[in-house]
């Protein structure tokens, strides 16, 4: 799995709610840079089974994806 696959299957589990994938995916070390959500691989999974659970269906639409760098 690419880089940027890894990204988009990540970016996917916000509206799937899959936290096994987001576990599988994400490495121990995950930085996150959004300032919305702490950072770390427990943290992302976290926002995930949340995100599942609220009222409102969470919806993603990626527009473009691109690799800069490792």
């Amino acid at each position: 799995m690419t880089n940027i696959e890894k990204a988009l299957a990540l970016i996917g589990t916000f509206a799937s709610g899959d936290t096994a994938k987001a576990k599988e995916i994400l490495a121990p070390d995950y930085i996150q840079h959004n300032l919305a959500y702490g950072t770390g691989a427990e943290a992302f999974v976290g926002s995930v089974g949340y995100l599942a659970s609220a009222p409102v269906k969470t919806t993603v639409n990626n527009i473009r994806a691109f690799e800069d760098g490792d």
